[in-house]
């Protein structure tokens, strides 16, 4: 009997630019608390199409992460992407116009961070992750910037892996793509009359 916690990389892929970014937050969240670390150090919101100086979820924790997992670094910036984002995209996005990101630029001055590229409509082999991986790698020190920042891309079968460790994340996603998990539904006003 398969596991009703099991999440596809097709589920991930349907989610729009709105569901991604909140779905990545989400887990961003969760992994602090697992932690046992402030739920306040991740940030995220406001319009889609603003622009975001190429940060859609920001993590900047006080402390250092005691057992890192998807998320590496207490300082994190993620850029989320529902589209596909081949190694071609990634040096303009990286650095528009040859100038690098506000964040990298931070974290480049200061303690450091991890910079990740989040794709919910990629499904790589581990050739193509190596590419994209290698994409941010080289645009990185063409900026000199390879000694204080880590990196890393995931695709729509690494975003689904890391909602599988939470099923109340999973219940949430179910529910955001129109298909809930049977007698299973976010918490909300459902069993009461309240509307609010």
């Amino acid at each position: 009997m398969a596991n009703i916690f099991t999440i596809s990389s097709e589920i991930i892929k349907r989610l729009d630019d709105r569901q991604a970014r909140e779905l990545i937050a989400r887990l961003c969240k969760a992994e602090m608390l697992e932690q046992n670390l402030p739920l306040s150090s991740v940030t995220w919101g406001g319009d889609q199409r603003a622009k975001d100086g190429g940060v859609d979820v920001r993590i900047d924790c006080e402390r250092q992460l005691p057992d890192p997992d998807f998320v590496s670094h207490e300082n994190t910036a993620i850029q989320v992407k529902a589209e596909s984002f081949t190694p071609a995209k990634i040096p303009n996005e990286i650095a528009p116009a040859n100038i690098p990101r506000p964040a990298l630029v931070q974290f480049n001055a200061g303690k450091g961070g991890a910079y990740i590229i989040a794709s919910t409509r990629d499904d790589c082999s581990d050739s193509a992750l190596e590419s994209r991986k290698d994409a941010i790698f080289q645009c990185l020190k063409t900026h000199g910037m390879t000694e204080k920042i880590s990196y890393d891309f995931f695709d729509a079968r690494r975003i689904a892996d890391w909602a599988e460790k939470y099923p109340a994340i999973v219940t949430w996603l179910r529910d955001a793509i129109g298909e809930p998990l049977s007698a299973w539904r976010p918490y909300g006003p459902w069993a009461y009359t309240e509307e609010d």
